[in-house]
């Protein structure tokens, strides 16, 4: 063989495109825990009326709907003790399989999803007698904190005891809350939706 007396390098320039799939599987199983009230805040009523022009509603005074204020108003600012939850909620303790619709994909296969719905795995905390921290939000400024380290029975007394704390306070926000006297002119102004 003769020796390499000249070698030439062409190069050939391509581009490479690469999609990536990403699935997102989400199995949570969400339970929506009512938590206590902290706080309550009365606040005058205020009324609305469809405005005549057309344009949203308009702000009324109590004075122009005497068959809903006054005497013969349709709320009370009282506190009423709550009924004790029924427990009617039956926990899935099998599988429960949902067929889905068969189709054909663009490659032209039958394809058939199935889902499983399994019963969750958390466990009853309703005699739990383990320690617990409560979680406080503000709803106003976002903040959140967390409390004292303690027992669900010893956090049960304590929101028992302010139950009937706050029935002083609601008589005392009852009785702090000024009389408006009637205006003279009637002020209405639109309210925007």
């Amino acid at each position: 063989m003769d020796a390499v007396t000249h070698e030439t390098i062409k190069p050939h320039e391509h581009e490479i495109i690469q999609h990536k799939i990403y699935r997102e599987i989400h199995n949570y199983t969400y339970y929506n825990r009512l938590q206590p009230v902290i706080h309550t805040e009365v606040l005058p009523p205020r009324h609305f009326i469809p405005n005549p022009r057309g344009e949203g509603l308009i702000e009324i005074s109590a004075d122009e709907l005497p068959s809903r204020t006054g005497q013969h108003r349709w709320w009370d600012i009282v506190q009423k003790p709550l009924p004790p939850p029924e427990d009617t909620y039956q926990w899935r303790t099998e599988p429960e399989v949902i067929e889905g619709k068969t189709y054909i994909t663009e490659e032209g296969l039958e394809r058939k999803e199935t889902t499983h719905l399994h019963p969750p795995t958390l466990k009853d905390m309703s005699g739990y007698g383990g320690l617990v921290q409560p979680v406080h939000f503000d709803h106003k400024t976002g903040e959140r904190w967390l409390g004292e380290v303690t027992t669900l029975d010893k956090l049960r007394e304590e929101l028992n005891q302010a139950s009937e704390t706050d029935t002083m306070k609601f008589k005392e926000l009852r009785d702090s809350l000024p009389e408006l006297p009637p205006s003279p002119t009637v002020k209405r102004k639109p309210v925007a939706l």
